[in-house]
This record gives C-alpha cells, structure tokens and sequence, in this order.
C-alpha cells in the first residue's frame, strides 16, 4: 500500500521471531535493509547455528543490487553440502542467468526442478533461459507442468508467452503475457 515504514516493521518483527523466514529476509533487502542490520537483530544467535544463512541473504542482496558476481561468491561459500538445495540451486540459476550465463543456469534450474518438479520458484527465470537458448521442447514441457499444476499463478503463464514466442505467435504470446498480469 505504499507503507514501506510499516512494512519493514512487520518484516522485522517476522524476522525475529523466526530468523529462519527468508521471505522476511528478503523482504528487508528489497526495502533497503542492510544485511549487517538484518543480521544484527538476531544477536549473533545465528552465527553458530546457521551461518549458512548469512550467504543466503548476502547472496539475495546481491542479487536484489544487480551484482551477480557477488551473488554467486555468497553461495559458493555454502560449499558441496549445499549442491543439491533446490531454493540453493534456483537462487545460482537466478544469478547466472542474471550475468546471461544461460547454459549454465539451464544446468542449475534443470537440477532445482528435477528435485522438486512442484516447486514454481524461479521457472519464469527458468523459462527465459529455455527461451534464450530457443529451446522449445523443455519450455513446452515447462509450461504444461506448471499450467496443469496450478494455472492461477503468473509462472506458467509467462512460461506460456516464451513458448509462443519461440513459435513466432506473437499475438498469442501477448494473450498469455496478459493472463500472467491477471
């Protein structure tokens, strides 16, 4: 509603209570939070028992800055023990299709999907890099599994605009841009 001061408030008040809530850690990045100041509400608490969630927030901060590379070096921090963490393997995906390293990232969001194929976090992302490399068989694929699964949400309908665009219906492709905004 344009409230960013009350927004970053319950943010925060979500991320105390459960430093384990991402999505609040998320939240704070994209309304300017520091992670220093994201993390220094947790008193250190989380340094011992996960500091594997600093490079994840770090990793999302800089991706949020439109700094790929940094991205990319949070996450690496996390090591092999992390290499077969589907959100781990969508947020690499994001960042390498962000630095237009998409053959890679069709690695990586392959991986994320073939562990968790219900999962509709980053397949728009995902879907673009199949665009990009005019790969229309796996979009196809792609958008069926998603429409099927859920054809209320914008992930499978955006997949559905870069299938058509790959198909050069332009006039479809739009419909289906549209329906995502629905």
């Amino acid at each position: 509603l344009g409230s960013t001061r009350a927004a970053t408030q319950s943010y925060k008040l979500a991320w105390t209570a459960n430093p384990f809530a991402l999505e609040a850690a998320h939240g704070l990045v994209e309304l300017g939070v520091s992670v220093e100041e994201i993390f220094d509400m947790t008193e250190g608490a989380l340094a011992s028992v996960a500091p594997w969630l600093r490079h994840m927030v770090e990793a999302y901060s800089y991706e949020w800055n439109h700094r790929p590379k940094r991205g990319l070096e949070a996450l690496e921090k996390l090591g092999p023990a992390f290499d077969g963490n589907s959100a781990c393997l969508v947020a690499k995906g994001r960042l390498l299709a962000m630095s237009k390293n998409v053959e890679e990232a069709d690695e990586l969001f392959s991986r994320a999907h073939a562990l968790d194929d219900t999962s509709f976090d980053g397949m728009d992302i995902f879907a673009s890099v199949l665009y990009q490399q005019k790969d229309s068989v796996k979009l196809n694929r792609l958008t069926q599994k998603m429409l099927q699964m859920d054809d209320t949400r914008a992930e499978g309908w955006t997949a559905a605009a870069y299938y058509s665009l790959c198909k050069q219906n332009f006039d479809k492709a739009l419909m289906y841009v549209e329906q995502a905004i629905e």
